[in-house]
């Protein structure tokens, strides 16, 4: 039987911008994506964009207030993404600086390569807009992004592909595990989700 293809909205949370918001709404969002996609490798990334998008937000926002939505996308069977994004205002010299640091972020630039570069060239800068953030994202995560400015507003947009639906009455319980250690997916039963 075909998935249904539509858009799910799983999470949108309006919050004021403080440093405390960055690591709660992090696993909020990671919280969101175990429990309805079960689907630990694209929890720990979109928990990863969560950490550095809230984070940007925090740190560069001309705004006190930003909002975080999080949505399910099925186009098939087969083809599913998880869409994060934040929205808040920033400054116009900001929107020029974050517009230019995502055309180094746009394919076919090596992700990898990328992301080392700009390490070194924040190593030798004062503290500012680096980029490290959405370059770690796109590195680390492996999340496609994107950024829409409408006046004051931005709004960034990390989407990661996710793996085909899992019915989570088949994943192993801990007893199905034989007293092996947690974290060592090579010796997982056969036919586990990895």
């Amino acid at each position: 039987m075909e998935a249904a293809a539509g858009v799910e909205p799983i999470l949108r949370v309006d919050l004021l911008l403080c440093p405390g918001a960055v690591a709660s709404v992090a696993l909020l969002v990671a919280d969101c994506c175990v429990a309805r996609i079960h689907d630990a490798d694209a929890s720990r990334r979109l928990h990863l964009a969560a950490f550095e998008l809230v984070e940007n937000a925090v740190k560069y926002s001309s705004g006190r207030l930003a909002r975080v939505e999080l949505e399910l996308e099925t186009r098939s069977d087969d083809e599913r993404w998880l869409t994060l994004r934040v929205h808040n205002e920033a400054d116009a010299d900001r929107l020029e600086e974050i517009a230019r640091r995502f055309t180094g972020l746009r394919p076919p630039s090596d992700a990898i390569d990328h992301y080392d570069r700009l390490i070194v060239e924040a190593a030798s800068k004062p503290i500012g807009l680096s980029g490290l953030g959405l370059a770690r994202i796109r590195a680390e995560g492996g999340l496609e992004l994107d950024c829409a400015v409408d006046g004051r507003s931005l709004t960034v947009t990390a989407r990661a592909r996710i793996r085909p639906e899992v019915n989570p009455s088949i994943l192993p319980s801990c007893s199905d595990r034989k007293g092996l250690a947690p974290g060592r997916p090579s010796e997982m039963p056969r036919g586990a989700p990895r």
